[in-house]
């Protein structure tokens, strides 16, 4: 099955972490969607194969959502595929995992409290950074989604999926839950599969048990096959993230971590004391 993701060149090291894990899976097809030279040129040297979007992610005004939303439209038209964030580690093979779920047409894994009336509404959020398509008629769908990420106030594609979904969405049953706490926020996890109807769209849904793919990393991780950190940082900040939640390849490279770090250090640096001297400048000046 295709596997796509969003690449750009503020993602590059959470690309080649994930690839070094992605790469062990030789069953799988990647097709990656670069947003610009760079991370096109990353992509020619790593043999992967890409798709140029830098002209359509400009037309969105740069913007990553719209993009995303995008790119589902695009892979929904003649693929049933897999969407994995680059940030949504995969700590074991999926595949074998997924094939008990070929039944039904798209399966999600589990949101957290975003958007919030789908979390009071239905008790779950859908996650749209990682989702697996088994039908190729999903096409309407995600056209739908693109129109209204492109259109809409709110272009976040998860608050779209999410919104449509709500819409006649038959519910089988609700299992036992686990409250979570997040920044203030409350939201449920399951650790069992849900199964729901779309009415509307007429198709099958399925909620992926959290305690497989996993969101909320501070809980029990040692049964996960996905791993896809809630907490939210800086994009250069990611591998060091990673490495000390222990979610880094072991052939990432410890001197690629080191270098990270620095430069990013160096950079604070290089602002802070840029700070400074626009004050001090700015001080004379008045």
């Amino acid at each position: 099955m295709l596997t796509i993701t969003l690449a750009s060149k503020d993602v590059l090291d959470q690309l080649r972490n994930w690839l070094l894990f992605f790469n062990e899976y030789k069953e799988f097809k990647l097709l990656c969607f670069c947003t610009d030279k760079e991370s096109i040129l990353f992509c020619e040297k790593n043999n992967i194969q890409y798709k140029n979007i830098i002209e359509v992610h400009k037309e969105n005004n740069n913007n990553f959502w719209i993009t995303k939303s995008y790119i589902f439209k695009e892979a929904s038209k003649d693929n049933k595929f897999i969407y994995s964030d680059l940030d949504a580690i995969w700590i074991k093979n999926p595949h074998g995992y997924l094939d008990n779920y070929k039944t039904l047409d798209i399966v999600f894994s589990q949101g957290t409290y975003f958007p919030k009336q789908t979390r009071d509404v239905l008790g779950f959020v859908f996650c749209a950074g990682f989702f697996v398509v088994n039908n190729k008629n999903l096409k309407t769908f995600f056209h739908l989604v693109y129109d209204l990420s492109k259109n809409s106030k709110n272009n976040d594609d998860q608050y779209h999926i999410n919104n449509l979904l709500m819409e006649e969405l038959e519910v089988n049953h609700l299992l036992d839950k686990q409250e979570v706490k997040f920044k203030n926020e409350k939201f449920f996890i399951y650790d069992e599969l849900l199964l729901m109807y779309s009415k509307k769209y007429k198709f099958k849904v399925g909620l992926l048990p959290h305690k497989f793919f996993v969101r909320n990393d501070n809980l029990d991780i040692s049964k996960a096959i996905v791993v896809h950190p809630l907490s939210k940082i800086e994009y250069r900040d990611t591998i060091y993230f990673f490495h000390k939640k222990g979610l880094l390849h072991k052939n990432y490279g410890t001197l690629k971590v080191i270098n990270r770090i620095v430069l990013n250090k160096a950079i604070d640096i290089y602002y802070f004391f840029k700070n400074k001297i626009k004050k001090i400048f700015f001080k004379k000046i008045v």
